[in-house]
């Protein structure tokens, strides 16, 4: 599962991204900003646009913590 490391909403505010620029720019979805908003982290598209908004690299953006319920990632 992958999660936020930083609290990006606060981020963005603190480099000038209002959510009226983000949906002006095309940058972000409603539904997206909203899922950040709650956790929910975006897919390749949103995570590269919030690349750009935060001049940061993936990593310090997010993280993937395995679920220990999900036998899905392990090989055999």
């Amino acid at each position: 599962m992958l999660e936020f490391k930083i609290d990006v909403m606060t981020e963005l505010k603190k480099r000038g991204w209002t959510t009226t620029r983000i949906r002006k720019e095309s940058l972000l979805g409603e539904k997206t900003i909203s899922d950040i908003r709650v956790g929910k982290v975006p897919g390749g598209k949103g995570i590269n646009n919030l690349c750009y908004m935060l001049g940061l690299q993936p990593g310090s953006i997010i993280r993937y913590i395995p679920d220990p319920g999900d036998d899905s990632t392990k090989t055999d």
